[in-house]
């Protein structure tokens, strides 16, 4: 950076302005520059996108390749001992090697490059904004001097308010002696002064003129002046009815410009110099019409549709004109879409003409009836483009045929991709072009654009427009041969010889590109050759990551997740998603809700589990929320601690706490972490001592069975609650239940620190009785005993308040001591007593429930990815809102699917609505637990929608019964989507044995 180069200058003169856009509204809004000055400063810590902002990121990159290695040799020698620090010798380590790191030469150095450069880059973006604030004065000048002499109004419904205006109405002789001093052979300050006492006139009087037909001819002679002198006064002053006539004779004056002069393409070697007086006028006419093409669609609509028709139509002509070849192929002449492609290559007036249907009418019906060989031109120039090169992007005046060729190719391409999109525009294929014999079909189009240029971000450009459209891309992109041509590359890389390239060799190549020096060792034109020819090898060492990347979408469904789990490819994508997530980077490009949904999808499964454990994710979760729950952000909460938390769980801890919830919500998630992992129980804990695993996690902040927990902990009461609460929602499930019961007495646990949280009180006999202390972390610990030991419905179980009531009395549910639990948790306790007919099936039915090992281990079970992909596509195409809700939460439907469906609805619907879906299933089909499971979530769409805005949806889900839902009313609803969606679920379901085809 310190030699700045005009493009090095150029991009952080786009950056930085990037960056003040981003942040004008904060600057805007200070009282002083000094406060302005003092919110740039403190912008890393008001600003939550700080680190997204390309500026930051350029920065930051430039830190790191300038003092990455002076970093590494400082840690380096630091820690010669081999000795890796811990604790407070780690923080130790960090400031001084911080400090010696801003004390050596380099970090000056870098400072001061880093000073002068954007000294620089700011210095030139004030003198341009001061050039801009002077060209926007001297044309507002200009512009109150043309309105203050003309006086002109116009009729059209966009014009200001005629009080402030004034027509000075003119008799037939006063407008042809005027028609006749706008003649060209008269001087210029004549014509001049006639212009503007023409445009004081009424547009009325002016059209219907008997000499109407000279003055328009007259006109269009001082629109087309070669200096430029009388056509801005006209452009300025004319009402748009004018305009539309002056694009008209534009249009037809370029038209017969071109037939007649017949103007060479450029062969071999030769070029075109567009300052030619011939080039030159016809250039300065098309770029008015193309200004003027651009600017219409702002008011047009407010006109009738045949003013937009004329313009469109004359736009048409002029591109459709067509010079047939010579016999050798040779002989070609410039046309007027090459002068187009020039000034606007991108096709920006194309993209404004088909952004609103009221145009884009149009447009298809003169493609289909009169020009459709316009769009045969612009397929057969897209099929059959030749090599590029690289271009010089410093505007010149002088051209090469490949330069004309490859931006009447861009300017094509942008057309068809815009076409292609909408229905109508594909209707226009097969079209017939002239230099092909046959037609071409839309595949055959779209598999020419990849096979000339599938390295070109234009024509990705496009394949992305066209993905982003299901109809679009089930017509164009959904075809065999389109298919085959995009995985050429793939099939290619797959199957020839690999080529093994040293890490020395792959470190030395970037370095080598951008070497300067390089012109040292070739001086001639090769060494762009070889340029590229390194760039091309560069690109082609980040495949794997791009492939991961596109690897990792398969994860956002049930389905994809199996064939990632069949192909082997789980642990890799999984490790790229890591990478990303500790680089601080988006999951995926198509990925948008973060990296919530795509763990919570991992997480359904045991494979999936256990590469988020080696990838490093789990062990970064635990620390993430150990630092938010006790050791906090940093040091300075000892000077400024932190308010005491209001609610249960601090909303700081709150996103910590979801996490969990998510990676633990599956049973087998649970087991593969905690399964044969006892529990630390050390005689000792040191402060600073950091879980960094589950059991660790649970040791620390569940099962707080001593004092020596009790006293490790900076917040005990909140950090326990914590533990407690989502100990509540692991409990839920009831095979986690059963594992956390079997290895750790849970139960026992939670009663025995019950009874030892009371205190004495006095009786009115004088005698003592012990009291349970009632207090946040006993009514927990109460909540959890009766859940777990209690099951039952939303009408056969009560369970406790976790809410202390203001009165004498502040609890009134009885406190869970012993066994059995209280009585008055059971709902309808006597007629459950007198039903003895089920006892015989009570240890049928835990055994049942629980989830052995080794099925826990076999991999991901056919509930999940069949039962639940199709829960969720049902959901996503009838109850749109909830799926965007789950989607907005990092929740997943399918792990509430699987947690209900694994447990047959226990604990959260009735016995006789579970009996009743036994039954439907049995008797109609398995395919309506899937209905079932769309019915639930459609009848609970209100509370989904509630919870999801107060961040509750995950625990509200596991912990509250389905309330209100009766079978019968929603069987007409379940047996609609068994008529539309039965062939493909059941046909599914049928092939569950072999889940490959």
């Amino acid at each position: 950076m310190s030699k700045l180069s005009a493009d090095d200058e150029l991009q952080l003169q786009t950056l930085l302005k990037q960056l003040l856009r981003s942040i004008s509204d904060k600057i805007s809004g200070a009282p002083s520059p000094e406060s302005a000055e003092e919110i740039l400063l403190c912008l890393e810590e008001t600003d939550k996108n700080f680190h997204n902002y390309e500026f930051v990121r350029y920065l930051r990159q430039h830190v790191e390749s300038s003092m990455g290695t002076v970093v590494e040799e400082e840690i380096q020698n630091l820690t010669r001992g081999g000795q890796h620090a811990v604790g407070a010798a780690h923080d130790t380590l960090i400031q001084a090697a911080t400090r010696r790191t801003r004390n050596s030469a380099q970090y000056r150095l870098m400072i001061q490059t880093l000073k002068n450069t954007m000294m620089v880059v700011v210095e030139s973006l004030i003198n341009k904004f001061e050039e801009d604030q002077l060209r926007k004065e001297e044309m507002n000048r200009a512009m109150e001097r043309c309105q203050s002499s003309s006086q002109y109004a116009d009729n059209c419904s966009d014009s200001d308010s005629s009080f402030n205006q004034s027509y000075a109405f003119i008799r037939q002789e006063q407008l042809q002696a005027l028609a006749e001093k706008l003649d060209p052979s008269k001087p210029k300050e004549v014509r001049r002064e006639a212009l503007q006492a023409l445009c004081g006139a009424p547009l009325s009087d002016v059209l219907s003129c008997e000499s109407w037909n000279t003055l328009q001819a007259n006109l269009c002679a001082a629109l087309t002046e070669p200096d430029l002198s009388v056509s801005p006064h006209l452009l300025v002053a004319l009402t748009v009815h004018v305009l539309l006539i002056l694009h008209l004779f534009t249009a037809k004056s370029v038209e017969s410009g071109f037939r007649s002069q017949e103007l060479s393409f450029p062969t071999g070697s030769a070029t075109v110099d567009i300052n030619t007086p011939q080039i030159s006028r016809l250039l300065k006419q098309v770029r008015l019409m193309n200004d003027f093409q651009k600017d219409v669609t702002t008011f047009w609509i407010r006109h009738p549709e045949k003013y937009m028709e004329e313009i469109i139509e004359s736009t048409f002509s002029l591109l459709s004109i067509y010079h047939e070849c010579g016999s050798n192929g040779a002989e070609r002449t410039l046309e007027p879409v090459h002068l187009l492609s020039l000034l606007d290559i991108k096709a920006t007036w194309f993209n404004k003409w088909m952004h609103g249907y009221y145009s884009r009418a149009v447009v298809f019906r003169l493609l289909e009836k009169k020009y459709k060989s316009l769009v045969g031109d612009s397929v057969n120039h897209v099929s059959q483009l030749p090599s590029c090169s690289l271009f010089c992007l410093s505007q010149r005046s002088i051209y090469t045929r490949k330069e004309l060729e490859y931006s009447f190719f861009v300017h094509s391409l942008c057309v068809l991709g815009k076409l292609i999109i909408y229905t109508d525009g594909r209707k226009l294929f097969p079209v017939k072009i002239r230099t092909h014999k046959g037609v071409v079909l839309q595949h055959q189009l779209i598999n020419a654009k990849f096979t000339q240029l599938i390295w070109n971000s234009l024509v990705m450009e496009v394949l992305w427009m066209l993905c982003e459209r299901t109809e679009c891309a089930a017509d164009c992109l959904y075809q065999t041969p389109v298919i085959e041509t995009l995985l050429a590359p793939v099939v290619a890389l797959l199957t020839e010889q690999r080529v093994c390239v040293s890490h020395t060799q792959i470190t030395h190549v970037p370095p080598f590109i951008g070497c300067k020096s390089l012109y040292l060792l070739f001086k001639s034109e090769n060494c762009c050759h070889f340029l590229w020819f390194l760039l091309l090898i560069w690109n082609r060492l980040v495949w794997e990551e791009t492939l991961l990347g596109s690897l990792l979408n398969f994860a956002a469904t049930p389905k994809g997740l199996l064939l990632l789990q069949q192909t082997g490819a789980i642990q890799e994508c999984v490790s790229y998603m890591f990478s990303r997530f500790s680089k601080k980077l988006q999951v995926s490009r198509c990925e948008k809700f973060g990296y919530g949904v795509m763990v919570t999808q991992v997480a359904a499964t045991a494979p999936g589990v256990a590469a988020l454990h080696s990838s490093g994710f789990v062990t970064s979760l635990v620390v993430e929320l150990w630092l938010a729950l006790e050791s906090g952000a940093d040091d300075t909460r000892v000077a400024h601690p932190r308010p005491t938390p209001m609610d249960p769980i601090d909303r700081s801890c709150l996103k910590s706490f979801l996490s969990l919830v998510n990676l633990l919500s599956s049973s087998l998630a649970v087991w593969e972490l905690l399964g044969r992992q006892l529990l630390a129980n050390k005689s000792e804990y040191t402060l600073r001592e950091t879980p960094t695993s589950i059991p660790d996690l649970i040791d620390r902040l569940v099962a707080v069975n001593s004092d020596v927990k009790i006293h490790s902990l900076f917040h005990y009461e909140q950090s326990h609650t914590f533990g407690l609460r989502l100990l509540s929602v692991l409990c839920c499930c009831l095979d986690s239940f059963l594992l956390l019961e079997s290895q750790y007495n849970i139960c026992s646990m939670l009663v025995q620190r019950q009874k030892e949280n009371v205190t004495d009180q006095d009786t009115t006999e004088g005698e003592n009785m012990k009291v349970i202390i009632i207090d946040s972390l006993s009514v927990e610990r109460n909540h959890i005993l009766v859940r777990v030991n209690v099951v039952g419905g939303p009408s056969e179980r009560r369970l406790p308040s976790r809410v202390l009531e203001e009165g004498e009395d502040p609890y009134s549910w009885p406190m869970f001591i012993s066994y059995p639990p209280p009585p008055c948790y059971i709902l309808n306790l006597q007629d459950f007593q007198n039903n003895t007919k089920g006892k015989r099936y009570t240890n049928f039915t835990f055994s049942f429930l629980y989830l052995f090992p080794c099925l826990a281990e076999s991999g991901i079970t056919p509930v999940y990815w069949c039962t639940a992909h199709y829960v969720e596509m049902l959901l996503k195409a009838e109850v749109p809102l909830v799926h965007s809700a789950f989607r907005m939460s990092g929740f997943t439907p399918s792990q509430m699917c699987l947690h209900w469906l694994t447990q047959c609805f226990w604990n959260y619907l009735d016995w006789s609505e579970i009996c009743m879906y036994i039954c439907t299933c049995a008797v109609m089909g398995p395919d309506y637990q899937v209905y079932l499971c769309v019915a639930i979530f459609k009848h609970l769409q209100p509370e989904i929608l509630e919870r999801t805005q107060s961040q509750e949806l995950q625990v509200f889900l596991k912990e509250e019964p389905i309330a209100g839902f009766k079978f019968s009313n929603y069987l007409e609803f379940m047996m609609g989507l068994e008529r539309r969606y039965r062939k493909i679920i059941l046909t599914d379901m049928d092939n569950i044995k072999n889940p490959q085809e």
